[in-house]
Protein backbone atom coordinates (compact mmCIF):
# COMPACT_ATOMS: atom_id res chain seq x y z
CA UNK A 1 0.00 0.00 0.00
CA UNK A 2 0.61 3.44 -0.26
CA UNK A 3 2.72 5.59 2.41
CA UNK A 4 0.94 7.98 4.03
CA UNK A 5 2.24 11.94 3.60
CA UNK A 6 3.75 13.84 6.70
CA UNK A 7 0.70 16.74 5.69
CA UNK A 8 -2.34 13.27 6.09
CA UNK A 9 -1.17 11.97 9.43
CA UNK A 10 -0.71 15.59 11.03
CA UNK A 11 -4.66 15.87 9.86
CA UNK A 12 -5.08 12.33 11.74
CA UNK A 13 -3.25 13.62 14.41
CA UNK A 14 -5.14 16.93 14.93
CA UNK A 15 -9.05 15.32 14.39
CA UNK A 16 -7.57 12.71 17.41
CA UNK A 17 -6.54 15.92 19.80
CA UNK A 18 -9.69 17.94 18.88
CA UNK A 19 -11.89 14.63 19.81
CA UNK A 20 -9.82 14.21 22.81
CA UNK A 21 -10.59 17.86 23.76
CA UNK A 22 -14.46 17.93 22.99
CA UNK A 23 -15.00 14.43 24.97
CA UNK A 24 -13.08 15.72 27.82
CA UNK A 25 -15.40 18.39 28.06
CA UNK A 26 -18.43 16.85 27.39
CA UNK A 27 -17.75 14.55 30.53
CA UNK A 28 -16.08 16.48 33.04
CA UNK A 29 -18.91 19.43 32.68
CA UNK A 30 -21.17 17.66 35.22
CA UNK A 31 -18.00 17.35 37.51
CA UNK A 32 -17.07 20.99 36.92
CA UNK A 33 -20.82 21.75 37.43
CA UNK A 34 -21.79 19.56 40.81
CA UNK A 35 -18.13 19.66 42.36
CA UNK A 36 -17.26 23.52 43.04
CA UNK A 37 -14.42 24.87 44.54
CA UNK A 38 -12.33 21.64 44.50
CA UNK A 39 -9.68 20.30 42.66
CA UNK A 40 -11.99 17.68 40.71
CA UNK A 41 -13.30 21.05 39.76
CA UNK A 42 -10.20 22.47 39.07
CA UNK A 43 -9.15 19.69 36.79
CA UNK A 44 -12.33 19.81 35.24
CA UNK A 45 -12.30 23.53 34.14
CA UNK A 46 -8.56 23.22 32.86
CA UNK A 47 -7.90 19.99 31.72
CA UNK A 48 -9.81 20.46 28.61
CA UNK A 49 -8.53 23.86 27.96
CA UNK A 50 -5.06 22.16 27.92
CA UNK A 51 -6.28 19.77 25.29
CA UNK A 52 -7.72 22.25 22.87
CA UNK A 53 -4.56 24.36 23.27
CA UNK A 54 -2.76 21.05 22.10
CA UNK A 55 -4.88 20.45 18.82
CA UNK A 56 -4.70 24.19 18.11
CA UNK A 57 -0.86 24.00 18.71
CA UNK A 58 -0.47 21.02 15.94
CA UNK A 59 -2.69 22.99 13.91
CA UNK A 60 -0.36 26.32 14.36
CA UNK A 61 3.18 24.32 13.53
CA UNK A 62 1.19 23.19 10.43
CA UNK A 63 0.79 26.75 9.13
CA UNK A 64 4.60 27.32 10.04
CA UNK A 65 5.75 24.14 8.50
CA UNK A 66 4.03 25.53 5.13
CA UNK A 67 5.73 28.85 5.32
CA UNK A 68 9.21 27.41 6.08
CA UNK A 69 9.15 24.80 3.54
CA UNK A 70 8.09 27.59 0.90
CA UNK A 71 10.96 30.16 2.11
CA UNK A 72 13.55 27.18 2.44
CA UNK A 73 13.84 26.86 5.95
CA UNK A 74 11.51 24.26 7.26
CA UNK A 75 10.12 24.10 10.70
CA UNK A 76 10.92 20.77 12.55
CA UNK A 77 7.65 20.10 14.08
CA UNK A 78 9.20 18.08 16.69
CA UNK A 79 9.89 21.17 18.58
CA UNK A 80 6.24 22.02 19.04
CA UNK A 81 5.82 18.63 20.83
CA UNK A 82 8.88 19.37 23.11
CA UNK A 83 6.53 22.54 23.97
CA UNK A 84 3.37 21.04 24.71
CA UNK A 85 5.54 17.89 26.90
CA UNK A 86 7.20 20.76 29.44
CA UNK A 87 3.40 22.22 29.16
CA UNK A 88 1.32 19.67 30.69
CA UNK A 89 4.47 18.87 33.02
CA UNK A 90 3.98 22.38 34.74
CA UNK A 91 0.38 21.73 34.15
CA UNK A 92 0.27 18.63 36.16
CA UNK A 93 3.31 19.91 38.98
CA UNK A 94 0.39 22.74 39.74
CA UNK A 95 -2.20 20.95 40.26
CA UNK A 96 -0.41 18.94 42.64
CA UNK A 97 0.57 22.07 44.55
CA UNK A 98 -3.29 23.29 44.13
CA UNK A 99 -3.87 20.38 47.27
CA UNK A 100 -1.65 22.63 49.26
CA UNK A 101 -1.92 25.93 48.03
CA UNK A 102 -4.74 27.56 46.28
CA UNK A 103 -2.70 30.19 44.45
CA UNK A 104 -1.83 27.51 42.08
CA UNK A 105 -5.28 28.62 40.28
CA UNK A 106 -3.50 31.63 39.40
CA UNK A 107 -0.51 30.21 38.39
CA UNK A 108 -2.34 27.58 35.80
CA UNK A 109 -4.43 30.55 34.29
CA UNK A 110 -1.28 32.27 33.84
CA UNK A 111 0.05 29.31 32.05
CA UNK A 112 -3.03 28.96 29.60
CA UNK A 113 -2.95 32.66 28.95
CA UNK A 114 0.91 32.47 27.95
CA UNK A 115 0.13 29.83 25.46
CA UNK A 116 -2.69 31.09 24.09
CA UNK A 117 -0.56 34.44 23.65
CA UNK A 118 2.27 32.22 22.27
CA UNK A 119 -0.20 31.11 19.45
CA UNK A 120 -1.72 34.35 18.83
CA UNK A 121 1.38 36.23 18.26
CA UNK A 122 2.82 33.17 16.25
CA UNK A 123 -0.36 33.21 13.92
CA UNK A 124 0.09 36.85 13.79
CA UNK A 125 3.44 36.90 12.19
CA UNK A 126 3.42 33.64 10.13
CA UNK A 127 -0.08 34.57 8.90
CA UNK A 128 1.27 37.04 6.23
CA UNK A 129 3.28 35.18 4.99
CA UNK A 130 1.11 32.48 4.52
CA UNK A 131 -0.95 34.92 2.76
CA UNK A 132 1.58 36.00 0.23
CA UNK A 133 2.83 32.19 -0.58
CA UNK A 134 -1.37 31.62 -1.23
CA UNK A 135 -2.13 35.25 -3.18
CA UNK A 136 -1.34 33.37 -6.50
CA UNK A 137 -3.49 30.16 -5.70
CA UNK A 138 -5.99 33.03 -4.59
CA UNK A 139 -5.79 34.44 -8.01
CA UNK A 140 -6.80 31.73 -9.51
CA UNK A 141 -9.37 30.60 -6.51
CA UNK A 142 -7.99 27.37 -5.50
CA UNK A 143 -10.23 25.77 -2.92
CA UNK A 144 -7.26 24.87 -0.66
CA UNK A 145 -5.87 28.51 -0.48
CA UNK A 146 -9.62 29.42 0.54
CA UNK A 147 -9.49 27.30 3.34
CA UNK A 148 -6.06 27.59 4.52
CA UNK A 149 -6.73 31.85 4.83
CA UNK A 150 -10.03 30.83 6.62
CA UNK A 151 -8.64 28.36 9.19
CA UNK A 152 -5.78 31.13 9.82
CA UNK A 153 -7.93 33.74 9.98
CA UNK A 154 -10.70 32.05 12.02
CA UNK A 155 -7.92 30.71 14.50
CA UNK A 156 -6.19 34.58 15.11
CA UNK A 157 -9.81 35.64 16.20
CA UNK A 158 -10.17 32.32 18.71
CA UNK A 159 -6.58 32.94 20.32
CA UNK A 160 -7.04 36.22 20.62
CA UNK A 161 -10.37 36.27 22.01
CA UNK A 162 -9.16 33.31 24.11
CA UNK A 163 -5.80 35.23 25.58
CA UNK A 164 -8.18 38.11 26.36
CA UNK A 165 -10.86 36.02 28.76
CA UNK A 166 -8.26 34.05 30.32
CA UNK A 167 -6.37 37.44 31.18
CA UNK A 168 -9.67 38.73 33.00
CA UNK A 169 -9.94 35.48 34.84
CA UNK A 170 -6.31 36.05 35.89
CA UNK A 171 -7.09 39.60 37.05
CA UNK A 172 -10.60 38.35 38.70
CA UNK A 173 -8.90 35.74 40.91
CA UNK A 174 -6.62 38.85 42.00
CA UNK A 175 -9.25 41.08 42.89
CA UNK A 176 -8.10 43.33 40.67
CA UNK A 177 -10.81 43.43 38.46
CA UNK A 178 -14.58 43.43 39.00
CA UNK A 179 -15.55 41.96 35.48
CA UNK A 180 -17.70 38.58 35.63
CA UNK A 181 -16.98 35.86 33.63
CA UNK A 182 -18.51 35.20 30.28
CA UNK A 183 -21.25 33.63 29.45
CA UNK A 184 -20.57 29.25 29.33
CA UNK A 185 -22.18 29.70 25.14
CA UNK A 186 -19.73 32.65 24.91
CA UNK A 187 -16.49 30.36 26.55
CA UNK A 188 -17.29 27.11 25.48
CA UNK A 189 -19.64 27.32 22.49
CA UNK A 190 -18.35 30.16 20.15
CA UNK A 191 -14.14 29.90 21.57
CA UNK A 192 -14.47 25.80 21.53
CA UNK A 193 -17.06 23.73 19.85
CA UNK A 194 -17.82 26.43 16.92
CA UNK A 195 -13.85 26.58 15.63
CA UNK A 196 -13.52 22.72 16.46
CA UNK A 197 -16.85 22.14 14.22
CA UNK A 198 -15.45 24.74 11.30
CA UNK A 199 -11.80 23.53 11.02
CA UNK A 200 -13.68 19.49 11.21
CA UNK A 201 -15.66 20.89 8.48
CA UNK A 202 -13.14 22.35 6.35
CA UNK A 203 -10.38 19.97 7.02
CA UNK A 204 -12.64 16.70 6.00
CA UNK A 205 -11.09 14.48 3.39
CA UNK A 206 -13.62 13.58 0.29
CA UNK A 207 -13.29 11.11 -2.15
CA UNK A 208 -12.42 11.80 -5.39
CA UNK A 209 -13.58 9.99 -8.54
CA UNK A 210 -12.11 11.87 -10.75
CA UNK A 211 -8.25 12.71 -11.27
CA UNK A 212 -6.82 16.12 -12.19
CA UNK A 213 -5.58 15.17 -15.41
CA UNK A 214 -8.13 15.29 -18.35
CA UNK A 215 -8.46 12.91 -21.16
CA UNK A 216 -8.58 14.30 -25.29
CA UNK A 217 -12.13 13.28 -25.11
CA UNK A 218 -12.87 16.22 -22.49
CA UNK A 219 -13.88 13.85 -19.53
CA UNK A 220 -11.94 14.04 -15.98
CA UNK A 221 -10.72 11.34 -15.19
CA UNK A 222 -11.12 8.95 -17.62
CA UNK A 223 -7.85 6.99 -19.55
CA UNK A 224 -7.11 8.51 -22.56
CA UNK A 225 -8.30 6.31 -25.55
CA UNK A 226 -5.65 4.94 -27.90
CA UNK A 227 -4.54 6.08 -30.88
CA UNK A 228 -5.70 4.18 -34.15
CA UNK A 229 -4.81 3.72 -37.66
CA UNK A 230 -1.74 2.69 -38.92
CA UNK A 231 1.82 2.30 -37.15
CA UNK A 232 -0.02 1.57 -33.88
CA UNK A 233 -0.99 -1.91 -32.95
CA UNK A 234 -3.18 -2.98 -29.80
CA UNK A 235 -2.05 -5.76 -27.51
CA UNK A 236 -4.42 -8.49 -26.02
CA UNK A 237 -2.94 -7.89 -22.91
CA UNK A 238 -5.35 -7.45 -19.91
CA UNK A 239 -3.95 -4.16 -19.30
CA UNK A 240 -5.12 -3.12 -22.93
CA UNK A 241 -2.41 -1.11 -23.42
CA UNK A 242 -0.48 0.25 -26.91
CA UNK A 243 2.12 -0.89 -28.64
CA UNK A 244 4.57 0.37 -31.45
CA UNK A 245 5.69 -1.21 -34.10
CA UNK A 246 9.65 -1.86 -33.56
CA UNK A 247 10.51 0.52 -36.47
CA UNK A 248 9.22 3.26 -34.16
CA UNK A 249 10.94 4.56 -31.07
CA UNK A 250 9.03 3.25 -27.78
CA UNK A 251 7.30 6.34 -26.50
CA UNK A 252 7.20 7.05 -22.92
CA UNK A 253 4.16 8.45 -21.22
CA UNK A 254 5.54 10.73 -18.50
CA UNK A 255 2.56 11.37 -15.53
CA UNK A 256 1.90 15.07 -14.87
CA UNK A 257 2.70 15.38 -11.00
CA UNK A 258 1.58 18.18 -8.73
CA UNK A 259 4.51 20.40 -7.43
CA UNK A 260 4.70 21.46 -3.60
CA UNK A 261 4.64 20.19 -0.13
CA UNK A 262 3.26 17.36 1.07
CA UNK A 263 1.92 18.80 3.73
CA UNK A 264 -0.80 19.91 2.07
CA UNK A 265 -2.81 16.83 2.50
CA UNK A 266 -3.86 18.17 5.83
CA UNK A 267 -6.33 20.33 3.95
CA UNK A 268 -6.56 19.16 0.50
CA UNK A 269 -7.15 15.05 -0.04
CA UNK A 270 -4.80 13.41 -2.36
CA UNK A 271 -6.47 12.08 -5.27
CA UNK A 272 -4.19 9.22 -6.01
CA UNK A 273 -4.78 7.56 -2.77
CA UNK A 274 -8.92 8.36 -2.88
CA UNK A 275 -10.66 6.40 -5.78
CA UNK A 276 -9.24 8.23 -8.35
CA UNK A 277 -8.47 7.11 -11.80
CA UNK A 278 -4.68 6.41 -13.13
CA UNK A 279 -4.01 7.54 -16.49
CA UNK A 280 -0.64 5.79 -16.90
CA UNK A 281 -0.71 3.13 -19.71
CA UNK A 282 1.22 -0.01 -19.05
CA UNK A 283 3.40 -1.44 -22.10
Amino acid sequence: GEGRSSGDTTRRLFHKLLFVALLSRLFLLPIQVYANHTMFAFAAITFPEMAFASAWTLLVSFFVQLVGTASGAPFHSNNSFVMQAIAYVMYGILMVVYVWNDSAVLLLYALLCVIYAALFATLVYFGPKLLSILRPSLARRSGLAFRLVVCNVLCILVFGAQTVGIAKNVLLIEGTSGTEQPAWWYYYGLLELFPAFCLLLMMKKKTRKASSERSPNGAVGTPPTPPNGPGFQRTFSGSGGVRHPPSQPQQQHVPNTKNGSETTALLKPSSNAYGAVSTTENS
